[in-house]
This record gives structure tokens, C-alpha cells and sequence, in this order.
């Protein structure tokens, strides 16, 4: 997936934009928003504008234009800012919540992800660098993690080992 952080720049444009430049390669499977980032200046907090039914609806209609296999993820880590009712089979939910005090406690924040969106498709971003004091014990943190997670939470589809640490840890057996 290609991943958008747009500020104030039209998302529907971005995703014609990525596609246009990305889109043929085989990799590309779908695209995502990284809600942190949609309308960050206008933000009380600085942690983006929550997306509105209608905004989700436009985006997920204009990737599906672009392809109709390709999928289209929300980020962020506070499901409140994600779109309150509107849902698709090709949507998903991605939580980058982070800085967490031991796996128990990303378990938990990531369960209430999990719970927030039902029957729906959700995955998670984790390994980041400020959850290393605890993770960095582990011997195959991302397995580990990883497996957690999907007993804990049975909506998850999609797991992620952040980019930061990626050369820090063992991915395999």
C-alpha cells in the first residue's frame, strides 16, 4: 500500500496522483491516509481532523476507480478520528499507537482498536522505538508481538514492523 500524509492537499487528487506515478507496479496493492496527518493545521491538538463519513466514502470510491481489488486503509492511533459509520469490504482500520509500558499494555490499547471497529478488518503498526525498552527483550520481537496480537484480537488482518527499527530485529525462525 501506498500511504498518503496529505495535510490540507486534496486527498481524492493525492490518490490519482500516486497512482498515476505508482500504481503499475505489481506491488501495489491498495493506498491509505495516515490521519495524523489530513488537515493537520487545522487541528486544536495537532493530531489531524477526524475523517467524515463522507470524505471516507469519496476516497474509497476513487481507489476503487483506480482499481477494484485495491484496498484503502485509515490511520491513526484514536479510533475517534476515523470515519464514524461508513464502512466497506476494501476499507481496513490501521492503528499506530506507540509508547506503550510492556506488550500487556499494547495489547490492551490495541483490543480497544480492535473492539472500536467490530467485525471489521483492522492491523496494526508496531516495533517503534520508544516500545524498545520492553520489546527489545524479546528474542523474535515481531513474531512474538505479532502472534499476541492475533489471539487477542480476532478482526486483525494486517501486522506491521515499523520501518524505524527494522534493522534491529529477527523477522524469521
Amino acid at each position: 500500500d501506498l500511504q498518503l500524509e496529505p495535510g490540507s492537499a486534496d486527498v481524492t487528487d493525492s490518490l490519482a496522483l500516486l497512482h498515476r506515478v505508482f500504481g503499475r507496479h505489481p506491488c501495489v496493492v491498495g493506498f491509505g491516509v495516515d490521519a495524523e496527518w489530513y488537515r493537520t493545521k487545522a487541528s486544536k491538538d495537532k493530531a489531524g481532523v477526524p475523517i467524515p463519513d463522507d470524505e471516507a466514502r469519496k476516497w474509497m470510491e476513487a481507489v476503487s476507480t483506480l482499481g477494484p481489488s485495491y484496498t484503502l486503509f485509515l490511520k491513526h492511533w484514536r479510533p475517534s478520528h476515523m470515519p464514524p459509520t461508513y464502512r466497506h469490504p476494501r476499507l481496513w482500520f490501521l492503528s499506530d499507537s506507540q509508547q506503550f509500558r510492556n506488550l500487556e499494555g499494547l495489547l490492551d490499547d490495541f483490543s480497544r482498536w480492535g473492539r472500536a471497529f467490530g467485525r471489521e478488518t483492522v492491523g496494526y503498526q508496531f516495533g517503534y522505538p520508544k516500545d524498545r525498552p520492553w520489546w527489545g527483550k524479546m528474542k523474535r520481537p515481531p513474531r512474538e508481538i505479532g502472534e499476541a496480537i492475533r489471539r487477542r484480537i480476532p478482526n486483525t488482518r494486517w501486522l506491521f514492523w515499523v520501518d524505524f527499527t527494522a534493522d534491529a530485529v529477527k523477522f524469521g525462525e
